[in-house]
């Protein structure tokens, strides 16, 4: 583990000094994130699919921003768009626009499905859980995109998706041996300043990539191997659904299925 302890703590506690900023896919995140909604779905097209990052909740208004906002699945994607728009249909549009309550006990509306573009090698495992960004050069990024000087170095926040302790200790503790989605992206000015929105976008060729689709809005229950939580992992060549089991032991089936 690079880091100790006590800073994962001072991260999750420090208030910067300096304004918030919003930061989206930085090179080195194990995923891109998006939302799967009736309206993403109509980009998911036969030769390209676009996505629009989707920030964890608690995004700063009037603030900069920094990362890329935009991803582009390049090449023949039609087996991929139509796995996706399938499994929407059977059984994501049926729960879509339902209510939940978040980790401090407010209801919410939830317009669409967690979708992480990981890259297809990515297992879900006790060294690898779904929902963690595991970019070992977060705090070197950060400042790089952002343009601050050392003196301000931390001042843009930490941002993750499931954010106790414990999470974010074991992101850190595994983010050398998870690797960073394959993106090209474009490099210069105007991908980083803490101003407007950086649309990129980023791009990865659609043979490399798998979807992990969360039909629930509550990933912490997927870190916590939670009985009963599931995701689904789809590529160019199918659907397979995963599970967490009364033991916590994560099974598998094809889908379609019962």
């Amino acid at each position: 583990m690079r880091y100790a302890l006590p800073i994962v703590a001072a991260l999750l506690a420090w208030t910067p000094a300096a304004p918030a900023v919003n930061v989206a896919f930085m090179p080195g995140d194990a995923f891109f994130h998006a939302e799967l909604t009736e309206e993403s779905l109509d980009k998911f097209r036969d030769s390209v699919i676009g996505l629009e990052y989707a920030y964890p909740s608690g995004t700063y208004t009037f603030c900069g921003f920094a990362g890329y906002t935009r991803l582009k699945i390049l090449g023949d994607t039609r087996a991929l768009t139509g796995h996706v728009k399938s499994l929407f249909k059977s059984r994501i549009k049926q729960q879509a626009g339902k209510k939940y309550v978040d980790a401090m006990g407010f209801e919410e509306d939830f317009a669409g499905f967690h979708l992480f573009v990981y890259d297809r090698s990515f297992v879900c495992s006790s060294e690898s859980r779904i929902g963690l960004k595991y970019n070992e050069d977060w705090v070197s990024l950060q400042n790089e995109a952002l343009g601050l000087p050392a003196a301000q170095r931390g001042s843009a926040r930490f941002t993750t998706f499931v954010s106790t302790a414990g999470a974010v200790a074991h992101e850190w503790q595994y983010a050398a041996s998870v690797p960073g989605l394959p993106t090209r992206v474009p490099m210069g000015p105007g991908w980083g300043p803490a101003g407007p929105v950086v649309h990129g976008p980023a791009e990865i060729e659609v043979k490399a990539v798998q979807i992990v689709l969360v039909p629930e809005p509550d990933i912490a229950k997927l870190l916590q191997r939670t009985p009963g939580s599931e995701f689904f992992s789809i590529t160019e060549d199918g659907v397979v659904l995963w599970g967490w089991d009364e033991r916590r032991k994560l099974q598998s089936k094809p889908w379609p299925g019962d």
